[in-house]
């Protein structure tokens, strides 16, 4: 028996039909950091209050909210498509608390002025939130949370770290923190790039010279007349830059 036109064009119709492109979501702007966590902080507290968030960890409604990461323009794919501003935070429990984790990290995604998804990780470490966290903040995809601008004191983490504006090296825009140098950008064709850095990574020796505590001065070692510098990032991985001059 022969399909009947009008079927087949209907399943033509069906197939053809593309699903919804994630790129179709429009980011608001990026959120001031102070205003994120003001709004950020009572969804986490609120989410402390599921049964099933208190089952994992006694007394949870008594940890302290940590942000030791900025956050980055992301899309957290987990039960759900929730793109906007997502950062790593963690929930520290008090020392009297009976919980046998002392660390719980959460995944929070903000755009628009609202809080769109708070994800607690579960204890196992192959839980899929404590393997995002623990690897891109080892990654250095967060912007340390010092870095993140604020109405109130815009660029204040640049200036408490290294008392000086951004600065450029090796092609790149390094920011100077305490453990090193902190790649804020590294376009294509610098030498940084072409040796493989990119933003969010930090360096923190410089041919064996470690740069932590030296402040200013590490930027002499990036700029020195060497034909090739060593690079240590605080991931432990080695990268040889051959500097332009």
């Amino acid at each position: 028996m022969r399909a009947l036109p009008g079927l087949a064009l209907a399943s033509l119709v069906i197939v053809a039909a593309p699903a919804a492109a994630k790129t179709d979501y429009v980011y608001g702007p990026p959120p001031d950091w102070a205003h994120y966590k003001q709004i950020a902080e009572p969804a986490v507290r609120e989410t402390l209050t599921d049964p099933k968030v208190q089952a994992r960890y006694p007394s949870i409604e008594r940890f302290e909210i940590e942000w030791p990461n900025g956050y980055i323009r992301d899309r957290w794919d987990n039960k759900g498509d929730w793109p906007g501003y997502m950062t790593c935070g963690r929930l520290r429990a008090p020392v009297d608390s009976d919980a046998r984790d002392r660390l719980v990290n959460f995944i929070i995604v903000i755009d628009h002025g609202a809080v769109k998804k708070v994800d607690i990780a579960k204890r196992a470490s192959n839980d899929i939130r404590n393997q995002i966290c623990t690897d891109w903040v080892a990654r250095g995809k967060f912007p340390p949370a010092q870095l993140m601008e604020t109405a109130a004191a815009p660029a204040a983490a640049a200036a408490d770290v290294a008392d000086l504006s951004d600065m450029r090296v090796l092609g790149m825009t390094i920011s100077v923190m305490p453990e090193g140098a902190y790649v804020l950008d590294a376009p294509a064709g610098s030498a940084g790039r072409n040796a493989g850095l990119a933003p969010g990574v930090v360096i923190v020796r410089v041919n064996g010279i470690a740069l932590a505590g030296m402040g200013a001065a590490m930027t002499k070692l990036l700029r020195s007349d060497a034909a090739r510098l060593d690079l240590e990032t605080a991931t432990g991985e080695h990268v040889v830059v051959t500097p332009r001059r």
